[in-house]
């Protein structure tokens, strides 16, 4: 159901947008929230605070990730599957120890060439499914115990050195929801129809 939901809602590249950033976080966060909330015991006011988080994480791993980022990825899968991560462990209620163990589920399995946004084809959409279901199994198998790695900032093939963050400065992002703005188009992607 999430790689559904992230494919209609991307469809046509027309789901929200940080312009700032340059992400797309909508179609991923979105989708990931209501997936879970179709297919397991949550009420609809948690939805927002799902969002809140999901959007504010994307913005931060963004805005780390951002200095040379796209050159060579998606910048809106990239941070879009921790997004979909904490989006969905702030849904499921999940506490510190295993919302961590999600993300760093999330951060061996993050992708999005940035062939794909470069290509203007709409290949992107593929990009923002595999962050949505990524983020949403990582949540799930945190769920279950399922071992993750170790250290994935400044570790061995970490987040560090597979994008040369060189002492980037971690900063909360004022206002995630904020930040967003909607695409005119004649029709809408999920993520503004919702």
């Amino acid at each position: 159901l999430a790689a559904h939901l992230s494919k209609v809602a991307s469809n046509g590249d027309l789901d929200d947008v940080n312009r700032k950033l340059l992400i797309n976080t909508g179609s991923i966060v979105n989708s990931a929230i209501f997936a879970l909330f179709l297919t397991r015991d949550i009420k609809a006011e948690q939805i927002v605070p799902a969002m809140s988080a999901g959007y504010s994480a994307a913005n931060l791993v963004a805005s780390i990730f951002q200095s040379g980022h796209s050159k060579r990825w998606h910048a809106t899968a990239t941070s879009g599957i921790f997004g979909a991560t904490c989006a969905s462990a702030t849904l499921l209620g999940l506490d510190a120890k295993s919302t961590e163990r999600a993300l760093k589920l999330a951060s061996a399995s993050i992708g999005g060439g940035a062939n794909a946004s470069i290509s203007r084809n709409g290949a992107t959409r593929f990009t923002r499914i595999h962050a949505t279901v990524m983020g949403v199994l990582a949540t799930l198998e945190a769920i279950v115990g399922a071992p993750a790695p170790d250290e994935i900032i400044d570790g061995v093939c970490g987040l560090a050195a597979r994008f040369e963050l060189i002492d980037s400065a971690i900063k909360k992002p004022t206002s995630a929801l904020g930040e967003i703005s909607l695409r005119y188009f004649p029709w809408s992607g999920f993520s503004q129809g919702a």
